[in-house]
């Protein structure tokens, strides 16, 4: 079962709260953008992200793991970096 369908199933049965819904659902698409071959013009893809954005891709991707441990953090009572 794909992590969507999990979400899904999960939102059906009322299982997670509205917050916990939107954080997992942010964290799989920051998941899918590493997780997924993308091509570079590919509109998920990071490397257009850090284009777009005008970032460096280093920083997109130490934004990127911060914003998941976070989402994840909040929800798993840890604090992964202050």
């Amino acid at each position: 079962m794909s992590l969507e369908d999990l979400l899904k199933r999960a939102k059906k049965d009322r299982i997670l709260k509205p917050e916990e819904e939107s954080d997992f659902d942010e964290f799989r698409h920051l998941r899918n953008a590493y997780a997924h071959f993308r091509e570079p013009s590919h509109e998920l893809s990071s490397l257009r992200r850090s284009i777009k954005h005008d970032q460096p891709f280093d920083d997109l991707i130490q934004r990127d793991a911060q914003t998941a441990l976070a989402l994840l953090g909040r929800h798993f009572g840890r604090r992964p970096f202050p």
